[in-house]
């Protein structure tokens, strides 16, 4: 049994991090137990790998590997600079895996559509200032390149801005 932790309540890390604990399972063939924030999304689709929720009572036995996946900015936690890698990379550093990119597969439980034009979602706000994108006029050109392509652009970040 390995026990993975990630150390993030962002969606997009959690998203981006989840197929690496599904391909270091398989590679090892081992029994793999995970929390996340975000687990609702990924039990159905990932049935091999037990979820459980932050901070549950999950008891280490001494002897069992433990993982934990974050944005670490030293090389003992992780190798490369989390500034200048694709963010999947982050887990598959850390995780002993070789890096490729990997779609994750999440359940989406109401799947009916509520917005029937063609549309784009942006999230504009982060986590942290290191993910946020500093382009002066950045997000109001896109927004107007994207609706000059026909597409309604809808922002849904966590926070009001």
């Amino acid at each position: 049994m390995v026990y993975i932790v990630f150390d993030s309540k962002a969606i997009g890390d959690t998203l981006a991090w989840i197929p690496y604990v599904e391909e270091f399972r398989k590679k090892h063939n081992c029994e793999v137990v995970c929390t996340t924030f975000w687990n609702r999304l990924f039990k159905e689709q990932y049935t091999d790998i037990e979820f459980i929720e932050p901070g549950s009572k999950f008891t280490i036995s001494s002897g069992i590997p433990s993982y934990e996946i974050g944005w670490f900015y030293d090389e003992v936690e992780n190798p490369n600079d989390v500034r200048t890698i694709p963010l999947q990379q982050t887990a598959s550093d850390i995780l002993g895996l070789d890096y490729k990119e990997i779609r994750p597969k999440i359940d989406i439980s109401n799947k009916r559509r509520v917005i029937h034009e063609k549309y784009v979602c942006i999230a504009i706000q982060a986590t942290t200032q290191i993910k946020y994108w500093n382009c002066k006029d950045g997000w109001r050109k896109t927004v107007d390149y994207l609706n000059e392509k026909g597409y309604k652009v809808v922002c849904i970040d966590c926070k009001k801005v």
